[in-house]
């Protein structure tokens, strides 16, 4: 954004400060929207319109006898017409060539007394900002002519005065007032320092709201590494460019929060339970676990009584709604008119089409040591009776150690391997030499296929997707948190009726034809009308009217972001999402002859990984 910019944006205030007042209310009213409007169009250039050269403009403004005309019009012209005898008309008078007009002068730019004050106080006091906000500042403060945007008159001006009351009131959006200087109380003998200050002041502040009101609080990747999510910044220059130009940077704030309906929801439980002061809800210190779950660690009626967690309500905290607001402050600003959103701590879904809830159903997820990855992408296939290809993850943990006690492990539950584009049979493998990820291993569709008959893919650097499961008894327990990061879906197929219909209007009758035995297995359909899934974690949840409920903190993130926003984000235990190293071995060692065995000096280490005793 250039110069000019920067004045057009700037002019509203020398307007009102200055031309405007002079004119009758309406037409004050008019002139200052026609200049907010020629604030948000001016162009972004510092290039100013060209002008025709002298030549050109004098040649235009010749008499036409003198023009010279191009020398093929004047033949063509002549062949067209027979000659024919002039008339005879009397002498033309001559006229006097008018005086040349003088020069306009440039219109003077009167400097604000001000300004020179602000600049010299400017440097040091943004030295804290970022770099781009600190950019943006100066910039702004450079242009030649500006005015100040906050005071005016010795005295905070009405725009200052409602940008300050609504930064004293940033603790009714979940922001802490405390966090903005707004700069020094003005008194009626304000001296050019203080006002100086009161104007870098409230601009700073004004870019550091906005910082927090977009989820710049709190970084998410210091609070887990399964926490894919970034804050939604504005560019600096441009929110001074939109508080120069607006009028009412009060309103202009408190458009930069989040502008979900939950959002808000949240925010009106918050204020809510604010005003009234509410309980101190369950601590989590007060718990103890037990093979039921966490439970008081006494009671009043009974102390020897114990309850098991799933029989209490979750209660709600003001520091519950805040985390779950900044979490808002991560989400896309858009989540699409149709989405389907997973909520993690609540354990289902909701799919959205035209932004109306159109299907609802429950979802088991990550173990806490093996966490579903909150983030976004794009659903583009369903993929019905699929074939499972064991990941890495799975096959180290949970199938090596099998094989090494049984050879038949894989054989009973039905998995079979590949390698070099052959199948091998799995009881003629050295597991005990054997890099188990240099194979590829996988289920073949059936009743027992751990992904069920249908999954949906949104490919994803985190390799998750949701699935239909065998183990359909887990959906009747509280807390699901029982996959290896993956999501399985209870009615699977309900799902594909529902995105099928929307996707190509078929009916369950179709989608069943694609399960029926005899179908194509591992068939993939491709979307042609893809849509948003978003993994979210929100342990408060409000309804239609309102009214909150809150689930358990499965993974820890309240009480993460809320350490953040106080400045403790060093006093997080990161849980770092699994990433295994890559295979260390070329070949793979079996009785046939067709593979060979590895080196040595490779097997001992694998091995203790693999098996952490050497065997």
């Amino acid at each position: 954004m250039g110069v000019l910019h920067w004045i057009a944006a700037t002019s509203v205030v020398a307007l009102a400060a200055v031309g405007v007042m002079a004119l009758p209310a309406a037409a004050q009213q008019e002139t200052a929207s026609e200049a907010a409007t020629l604030a948000r169009i001016a162009p972004v250039s510092d290039e100013v319109a060209s002008v025709k050269p002298e030549s050109t403009a004098a040649a235009e403004l010749a008499p036409a006898s003198t023009r010279s005309e191009p020398a093929a019009e004047a033949t063509s012209a002549a062949a067209a017409e027979p000659p024919k005898a002039e008339p005879e008309v009397e002498a033309t008078p001559v006229v006097a060539e008018p005086e040349p007009r003088p020069a306009v002068a440039p219109a003077t730019i009167i400097a604000d007394p001000l300004m020179p004050e602000v600049r010299t106080r400017l440097g040091k006091a943004v030295s804290a900002l970022g770099k781009d906000e600190r950019t943006a500042l100066q910039q702004l403060y450079a242009v030649e002519g500006i005015k100040p945007l906050w005071v005016a008159d010795g005295a905070l001006s009405p725009r200052g005065a409602a940008l300050r009351a609504e930064l004293q009131n940033a603790g009714d959006w979940g922001l802490r007032a405390s966090d903005f200087d707004v700069g020094p109380d003005l008194t009626a003998d304000a001296t050019p320092a203080s006002l100086a200050e009161a104007e870098i002041k409230l601009s700073m502040a004004a870019l550091k709201y906005a910082r927090h009101a977009r989820g710049g609080r709190a970084d998410p990747a210091q609070i887990s590494t399964y926490l894919d999510r970034k804050p939604q910044f504005m560019a600096p220059k441009r929110i001074l460019e939109e508080l120069a130009g607006g009028a009412a940077p009060d309103a202009y704030l408190r458009r930069l929060h989040p502008q979900h309906p939950q959002f808000e929801k949240l925010r009106q439980a918050y204020l809510t339970m604010r005003a009234a002061r509410a309980p101190t809800p369950i601590d989590a210190a007060t718990l103890i676990p037990t093979a039921a779950g966490d439970v008081p660690a006494t009671t009043k009626a009974n102390p020897k009584v114990k309850i098991a967690a799933a029989a209490l309500p979750e209660r709600g905290s003001a520091a519950k709604l805040i985390a779950n607001m900044e979490m808002w402050r991560w989400m896309p600003a858009d989540l699409g008119a149709t989405h389907l959103l997973v909520n993690v701590p609540e354990f289902q879904f909701r799919f959205t089409r035209n932004g109306q809830v159109v299907h609802t159903e429950r979802v088991i997820t990550g173990k806490p040591e093996t966490q579903t990855p909150i983030f976004s992408d794009i659903m583009e296939t369903v993929v019905f009776k699929p074939t499972w290809n064991v990941p890495d993850s799975i096959k180290v943990k949970e199938l090596l150690p099998a094989l090494s006690k049984n050879p038949q492990a894989l054989a009973r539950q039905g998995l079979r391997v590949v390698y070099n584009g052959k199948e091998i049979d799995p009881t003629t493998i050295d597991w005990s030499t054997t890099d188990i990820r240099a194979l590829h291993v996988f289920q073949p569709p059936s009743g027992d296929n751990a992904l069920g008959i249908v999954k949906f893919l949104f490919p994803n650097k985190h390799a998750v997707y949701l699935h239909d499961t065998p183990t359909k008894a887990l959906f009747g327990q509280t807390r699901r948190t029982f996959s290896h990061g993956c999501i399985r879906v209870r009615n699977p197929v309900r799902l594909a009726e529902v995105i099928m219909e929307g996707e190509r209007n078929w009916s369950p009758a179709q989608v069943a034809a694609q399960l029926a035995p005899g179908a194509a297995d591992n068939n993939h359909t491709t979307l042609t009308r893809k849509f948003p899934v978003h993994i979210a974690y929100f342990t408060a949840w409000a309804n239609e009217t309102g009214e909150v409920q809150y689930f358990p903190d499965a993974y820890g993130y309240d009480t993460n972001i809320n350490l953040a926003i106080d400045g403790k984000a060093h006093l997080i235990a990161l849980k770092k999402e699994e990433k295994l190293d890559p295979p260390v071995v070329r070949t793979v060692s079996t009785t046939s002859s067709a593979v060979t065995s590895r080196s040595k000096s490779s097997v001992s280490e694998w091995s203790q990984k693999a098996f952490g005793n050497g065997h």
